[in-house]
């Protein structure tokens, strides 16, 4: 549960990454990152991962949550969803 909410958010970034992340053979934090801005996390995507075509861009500040900040744990508890 991200935030508190009595729903399950999720943050889905399956159109932004399209096929460029595999789970089976990518590493989530190539492609995610999130880190806290005081009490708002930061998400940022890189769309090819370390391909180097692309870096790491700011989509989205979430406001008022913090502790987001393991990607592969989003991940894992289905609040990330990337494939």
């Amino acid at each position: 549960m991200i935030g508190g909410h009595s729903k399950t958010d999720v943050i889905d970034l399956t159109d932004i990454l399209g096929s460029a992340f595999d789970p089976l053979t990518d590493v989530i934090t190539d492609f995610v990152e999130m880190t806290d801005s005081g009490s708002d996390p930061v998400l940022k995507v890189d769309r090819d991962g370390t391909g180097g075509l692309y870096s790491f861009e700011q989509i989205a500040t979430l406001k008022g949550v913090t502790g987001l900040t393991d990607e592969a744990a989003l991940v894992s508890s289905g609040n990330l969803l990337a494939a």
